[in-house]
């Protein structure tokens, strides 16, 4: 068990230092990472600093959050915990409540971080169990409302705010409890989950209130700054390797590597955002672009947008987990559509071919009010049932059909074999509940039944070898796999059965 004591004074090396400072101590450089995610993974380098595992933490019940408190103390932003479970929400009660157990079991870490002057400042690291008071009482009534308001029924209202329509719903906001809300967490406004009522709603998570965050972190003492030293880092100069960059973009890697050509020593910590302002580069990480781009993003889409096919360049800016996330959103909101392994059909091509984008989007919809609850399916054994849509006249590969099914919503996506296996769920399916389909009310087969089963069920042709190595690879629950037999066993009990 990691002692408090100790952790806590260990950390005080890093108290009043900035980020930049922090980062050159721990070696990363605060600047190269995402906005969005810098303070979190300077956080987590801090604890590997001291070869501590954070997830090591949270099996100990001890859970690391990090804040980011304005110069007026109050925290930039609401503290989101985990995504909610609508349908858990509505079937359990409240003394086995997740909520209960999450709040009386765990003790929060929160790594605390305040502004000034424009820059993070480390103000320490702070210890905090919720009080059973505030379980018993607030953290009840707002368990106690969500429920309520969940076994009612959700509301849910579009409304136009300037040029965006959005979507309200009557969950409980911040003015309902003291303590937490609900609010959304997800990917974009594609990445949905049903309710309990059946409509949708994109993913929701519980959040403390920012006010709440301020008040739990209130006594902790307060951050002390060497002004003097606020000015002391003088920006490098890229002038004598400028000439060398022509391109519009480069990973920060790259474009290190073209600075090491000139000068040795440059290394990731000379990567500086003033210093790339004057040359007409600035930070997107991970990227440096150039400034008549807005950020990476920009001049990302303008590329995918150019034509009506997108085919996905080779080369290291385009290998990055920030594009695989950005062809991902894309998806998501029907922007653009797969149609081989690296190859997209965009919007342009749909408009050339006079497809409303709300066409795409009702075929997804038809399979969903087709299929019933908790059925799996393939796109093939999906026709054999009767099912057609007018889009699937457009003579398409099975790929742009699947990666539709695939985006957010009532359905959920399995991998077998390299094949994509659909089924109507609120929750991702395991492989112990596709292949008990498979096994129905027999307690063994063997892997050319199970074969044959694949190809009447769902016509999925898999050669005896792929269905093998599959065994071979995938950890099951309960049921249990012979490679001695080639049988698959409802559970390991009937297998030691059939063998003694």
């Amino acid at each position: 068990m990691q002692d408090m004591h100790i952790l806590l004074d260990k950390f005080k090396i890093f108290e009043h230092k900035s980020i930049q400072a922090i980062g050159e101590m721990t070696s990363l450089n605060a600047n190269l990472i995402s906005k969005k995610t810098s303070i979190s993974t300077l956080s987590n380098s801090m604890f590997n600093h001291f070869q501590i595992n954070v997830n090591e933490l949270k099996k100990q019940n001890i859970l690391v959050k990090t804040v980011r408190l304005q110069e007026n103390l109050k925290p930039k932003e609401s503290m989101s915990f985990e995504q909610v479970n609508f349908h858990n929400v509505v079937k359990e009660q409240w003394e086995s409540s997740f909520l209960k157990r999450k709040f009386t079991n765990s003790t929060f870490l929160f790594v605390v971080f305040q502004a000034y002057n424009d820059t993070f400042y480390f103000r320490g690291l702070y210890s905090w169990k919720m009080p059973e008071q505030i379980v018993d009482n607030e953290l009840q009534q707002f368990w106690q409302l969500l429920n309520t308001k969940l076994k009612n029924g959700i509301t849910l209202n579009k409304v136009v705010r300037g040029a965006k329509t959005i979507t309200t719903n009557s969950l409980p906001t911040s003015s309902d409890s003291k303590i937490m809300h609900i609010r959304p967490k997800a990917q974009n406004g594609n990445d949905v989950t049903p309710l309990p009522d059946g409509q949708v709603i994109t993913k929701q998570a519980y959040w403390f209130n920012a006010s709440y965050v301020a008040e739990i972190l209130a006594d902790m003492p307060p951050l002390q700054v060497n002004k003097a030293a606020l000015n002391e880092k003088q920006s490098y100069s890229y002038d004598s390797f400028k000439s060398l960059l022509t391109e519009e973009i480069y990973t920060i890697n790259e474009f290190i590597n073209i600075a090491q050509t000139v000068d040795s020593n440059f290394d990731e910590f000379h990567v500086d955002e003033r210093a790339l302002n004057s040359i007409g580069y600035k930070l997107s990480p991970p990227y440096a672009v150039s400034t008549i781009f807005e950020n990476a993003s920009e001049y990302f889409k303008q590329k995918i947008f150019k034509d009506r096919y997108f085919e996905l360049p080779i080369g290291s800016i385009w290998q990055t987990n920030f594009i695989s996330r950005t062809l991902e959103n894309l998806e998501n909101d029907y922007s653009i559509f797969k149609i081989d392994s690296t190859t997209y059909l965009t919007e342009k091509a749909l408009a050339n071919a006079q497809i409303p984008k709300q066409t795409i989007k009702a075929y997804k919809t038809a399979v969903e009010n087709f299929v019933t609850a908790n059925q799996f399916f393939t796109l093939a054994s999906l026709r054999n049932y009767g099912f057609t849509h007018p889009i699937e006249d457009f003579g398409f590969e099975s790929l742009f059909y699947e990666s539709i099914l695939k985006r957010p919503g009532y359905l959920q996506c399995l991998k077998f074999c390299r094949y994509p296996i659909f089924i109507k769920s609120s929750t991702k399916p395991s492989y112990d509940q596709f292949l008990n389909v498979l096994l129905d009310e027999q307690d063994q087969l063997e892997l050319d039944e199970i074969l044959d089963k694949l190809d009447k069920m769902f016509n999925l042709k898999i050669s005896f070898l792929d269905l093998e190595q599959f065994f071979y690879s995938t950890n099951l629950n309960k049921l249990f796999y012979s490679p001695q037999l080639t049988t698959l066993f409802k559970n390991k009990e009937i297998y030691l059965d059939h063998i003694y």
